[in-house]
C-alpha cells in the first residue's frame, strides 16, 4: 500500500521538482533492483521509501545495491551514532537489525 507518495509529491512540488512517475512494487529484491535501475536510466532523481525497518521483508537497500552492482558495507561509526541517538543502552533483536540497515 502506498502511504508516502502524496506527501512526497506535495513537498517536492513546493521545492520546484516535477514528479514524472510513481511506482509501487512488492518486497522482491529482483523487482526492486529492476525498477530502481530502470528509473535511474530515465530520470534525474529517484526516491525510494520503505525498506529500512527492522523486519525481514524490508529489502529496498539490498535491491538498491543490486541495481548498481554494489556491495553493502556497515559503518560502525554511523551505527554507534544511531544507537546513541535512540537509546542510552545497547539495542537488541529487531532494533539491531534496524541500526544495521540505517548504517549500511
Amino acid at each position: 500500500m502506498d502511504t508516502n507518495s502524496h506527501f512526497i509529491v506535495k513537498n517536492l512540488h513546493e521545492l520546484g521538482v516535477q514528479v514524472k512517475k510513481i511506482s509501487t512494487i512488492g518486497d522482491s529484491v529482483e523487482e526492486i533492483s529492476n525498477e530502481i535501475l530502470h528509473f535511474s536510466q530515465r530520470f534525474d532523481y529517484v526516491f525510494t521509501t520503505g525498506g529500512v525497518g527492522p523486519t525481514h521483508d524490508d529489502k529496498t537497500y539490498i535491491g538498491l545495491a543490486k541495481a548498481f552492482n554494489d556491495t553493502l558495507l556497515r559503518s560502525p561509526e554511523i551505527a554507534a551514532a544511531i544507537e546513541k541517538y535512540f537509546t542510552s543502552g545497547e539495542l537488541s533483536g529487531e532494533h539491531t537489525t534496524f541500526v544495521d540497515k540505517l548504517s549500511t
